[in-house]
């Protein structure tokens, strides 16, 4: 159970660490394209 909840925890930081670069590409594309 415990490196279950382990890799979970895991993905959780990986998904925070996309979701994050994400925002920033969005923030990217919308100041090229002048929003």
């Amino acid at each position: 159970i415990e490196s279950k909840s382990l890799s979970a925890l895991k993905l959780g930081f990986e998904l925070d660490e996309f979701l994050e670069l994400g925002l920033e590409a969005m923030k990217e594309i919308a100041a090229n394209l002048g929003l």
